[in-house]
């Protein structure tokens, strides 16, 4: 187990966490157009720290959280398509 570096206060226990896009979702294609970089690709990776609690006020695991709500999200996809274009734009 890695241990945090004393001098530059960076912890070394981050780990890789992927999260996938379910290819049966029904709403797969726009929540891939909305949320990654690459078509070919149906994962986003977020580093994180070991111990989830040390995760909270960093700005990676917010990120994840939402990646994570949106991934999960069965609602209307139009809205959202269209809010994150309109940003977009």
């Amino acid at each position: 187990m890695l241990l945090p570096d004393q001098n530059s206060g960076i912890s070394l226990n981050k780990f890789p966490f992927p999260l996938f896009l379910d290819k049966q979702d029904l709403g797969y294609e726009i929540k891939q157009d909305i949320f990654l970089q690459s078509k070919a690709s149906d994962y986003r990776e977020f580093m994180l720290d070991q111990n989830l609690l040390q995760n909270q006020n960093n700005d990676e695991f917010k990120e994840f959280m939402s990646y994570a709500r949106f991934v999960a999200y069965d609602g209307d996809l139009a809205e959202i398509y269209n809010t994150i274009l309109t940003k977009k734009l």
